[in-house]
């Protein structure tokens, strides 16, 4: 099988790093930087190259002779990548957490019979497993809340942060209204807003808000309260909201002396320095989802839980494993034939597949990163 994938990041390499280890796939690892594509180890059995993928035709080019994609591109390309491999009649995983919904393409997907899996990281992505996982045992589910974060073992100030994965990405986060569900009804709040604490034995107290992480979760399934919270160290929301309120994440060009800038693009270069993960390299990757809902007339509250810690002899993040091997994991449903559906997927209908989830759970079990799941009464 003929595998390529589009970007040599941190979670497209790990991607690459992975799936090199199984046999019968022939990768192509392809980044616009020449510096990415360079920084991969120099044992594997890749082909890698050097192209500008932001113009359709390229990438056409590039799909030739391919039988699957990988989309780890930022998610300002993300879609447009999406768009062309369907358009060339390939199968795809995507991870790029683009903006656009997915669903759109469904019924292009399924008039080719292709399989296109959408967010397939951590989250979205294990997530989103998860929650299928649960609406799939429980009878029926009336609340979901997800609480997920990347953050640095060592804590150190101002931030305490570290960036794991794109930083543009991260600052979309903060800046995106966050779609929530309230008694059935899709309602938009700030990001960043409803505040809250929470203890993990582990880490200690940590701050959670509003994001907008939930994605098609909003449309797939039937469960009338949803919410996704990010978690960082107290007093990060302070000085996310702080840079927000004076204009530094405006993206309409103000002037600076004899320049134009940008506000947000600025933000974002200077905060790739500070919140470089090479000074704060060892990370955990914490997750919390809980669901309550009805089984068998008993009211059920199914909480799975993660806290993943960086390797250190692969020398990989937490974030790039959860995330990476997810997307990997979604690559071996689809080269083993194990899932039956087309058109675009997102992982909470896999987790309502017995086969599907056990494979996708087994594959993240062999790597280390196990999902506690605890079931009570409530």
């Amino acid at each position: 099988m003929n595998i390529i994938i589009f970007g040599a990041g941190r979670i497209g390499q790990t991607v690459c790093i992975d799936l090199s280890a199984q046999s019968g796939l022939d990768l192509t690892i392809v980044d616009k930087s020449e510096k990415a594509v360079a920084s991969l180890p120099g044992n594997l059995n890749v082909n890698s190259m050097v192209a500008d993928v932001s113009e359709k035709e390229s990438i056409f080019e590039l799909l030739q002779g391919q039988d699957l994609v990988v989309n780890a591109l930022p998610g300002r390309l993300g879609f447009r990548l999406m768009s062309c491999a369907i358009e060339a009649g390939l199968n795809l995983v995507d991870v790029s957490f683009f903006p656009e919904d997915p669903l759109q393409l469904d019924d292009l997907a399924k008039d080719k019979s292709l399989q296109v899996m959408v967010d397939c990281g951590v989250a979205p992505g294990l997530s989103n497993l998860l929650v299928g996982h649960a609406y799939h045992t429980l009878t029926a589910v009336e609340k979901v809340k997800i609480y997920v974060g990347g953050l640095p073992k060592e804590r150190r100030l101002p931030w305490e942060f570290a960036s794991f994965f794109s930083p543009e990405d991260i600052v979309e986060e903060y800046i995106r209204p966050a779609r929530i569900k309230q008694d059935q009804k899709i309602i938009v709040k700030p990001a960043l807003s409803e505040l809250e604490y929470l203890d993990f034995p582990q880490i200690g107290t940590l701050e959670a808000f509003l994001t907008d992480g939930l994605r098609t979760l909003l449309y797939t399934l039937d469960i009338p309260n949803l919410e996704e919270k990010t978690l960082r160290y107290p007093g990060h929301q302070k000085k996310i909201k702080f840079l927000q309120d004076i204009g530094f994440f405006e993206q309409t060009e103000v002037e600076c002396g004899a320049e134009k800038i940008i506000p947000i693009s600025l933000t974002t270069q200077l905060l790739i320095k500070v919140w470089s993960a090479e000074a704060c390299p060892v990370d955990y990757t914490v997750m919390k989802i809980e669901v309550v809902g009805n089984r068998d007339g008993q009211k059920l509250k199914m909480t799975y839980d993660l806290v993943d810690e960086y390797d250190p002899v692969l020398k990989l993040s937490s974030m790039s494993r959860t995330t990476g091997y997810t997307t990997a994991a979604c690559v071996n449903l689809l080269k083993e034939g194990i899932l039956p559906s087309t058109g675009v997927i997102p992982l909470e209908i896999v987790g309502q597949m017995d086969d599907c989830y056990s494979s996708i759970i087994k594959y993240l079990e062999e790597r280390n990163i196990l999902v506690r799941e605890h079931v009570e009464e409530v």
